[in-house]
Order: C-alpha cells, then structure tokens, then sequence
C-alpha cells in the first residue's frame, strides 16, 4: 500500500448548506474520501446530526463524518474561509465572476502556491502565517432548492458544470464529486 500522501495541497472546506438527507451527505463524504478532501461542514441538515443514514453510505468515510461540524448559517461556517465557491446549475443575475468547476480548482491551486512562494520568500512566523492563511471552500446548497441567492452573494466566485442543459441539475453527492475531482486532478500532480 502506498502511504505517500495523495495530494500535494490542501484541500478546500466542503460545505453543504441546509443538506436534506443523510444519505447524501455520506456520499458526499465518501466523495470527498476518494479525492482526498477531509474536511464537511454542514449547515442546518434538515434530518438532524449524526445520521445514520448518512453513516451507512459514507462506506470508508466515517472519519469525514465524525469530525463534520454543524453550523446554524453560512456565515458562522465560514468564519475561517478566505474564499468560497457557490456551486449553482441555474444561472444568476449577480455580478459575480463565473467559473466552472476546473477553473475554480485551478484558482484554488494557485492561491495555494503563491501564499506558499511568499511565506518562504518572507519567512513568515507561524503565528503571522496563520493570520494571512489561505482557506478555501466549495459551497452545496439543498436537493430541493440549491444555493438561495441570499448565500451566493456572500460568495467570491460561482462555480456552473457546463452541462446538459435541458438536464443540468446534479445529485449533491455528484457536485461534490465533480469539484473534489477537479481539485484532486491539479493538486495531485508533483
């Protein structure tokens, strides 16, 4: 078995706002397991927390689920990200700049590597490091609504999957899977 570690980066929060059922979120988590993600936050899940549902789909992810934290809004789950994705299949009517979901990553990756250039060039204290740290987040609204306006305007970016668009509406776990993958594809090159 291999021990190295799977991605050279850190991966962005995953957040999933006012989740529906458990049996996602574990998907979600099992998703964001394969691509080496480990990090869920979720706010107000509709069928509570822990969920066992949730337990019974993470398959090899129940460390993703113990560690998930509840939060009651978006704002208190993001008290630590300095840049949140709102993941969204409708187009909106916000300036906000649109990215899909290779971009976003891509974004993501690169922030990574400059504030890492400039910690060495500077020789930052860990304690100055901390106060300038890069986090990221990629952010799911509800199976049933997805992200309300309301919560993308708190965004940085939008991220769209140029689909299908007759049918472009995806399964959460499925948008998880799509940006953990897109991440995991950059940070995982040497």
């Amino acid at each position: 078995m291999n021990n190295e570690p799977f991605l050279t980066l850190t991966p962005p929060v995953i957040i999933l706002s006012n989740p529906q059922l458990g049996e996602n979120i574990g998907a979600a988590a099992r998703a964001m397991k394969n691509c080496g993600f480990a990090e869920l936050r979720l706010i107000n899940p509709r069928d509570g927390w822990p969920n066992l549902d949730a337990e019974k789909m993470a398959t090899h992810a129940s460390d993703i689920l113990q560690a998930t934290k509840v939060y009651p809004d978006l704002v208190s789950a993001c008290f630590d990200i300095t840049q949140l994705f709102a993941t969204t299949a409708r187009p909106r009517e916000l300036k906000k700049k649109v990215l899909d979901p290779r971009m976003a990553a891509q974004s993501v990756v690169d922030e990574q590597k400059r504030q890492k250039s400039e910690d060495k060039d500077f020789k930052l204290t860990e304690e100055t490091s901390e106060q300038h740290s890069f986090k990221a987040a990629f952010l799911f609204g509800s199976e049933r609504v997805g992200l309300v306006n309301d919560e993308i305007v708190f965004a940085d970016f939008i991220v769209e999957a140029h689909l299908n668009p007759k049918s472009n509406s995806l399964n959460l776990a499925q948008a998880v899977m799509i940006m953990c993958w897109e991440f995991a594809m950059i940070a995982a090159r040497p």
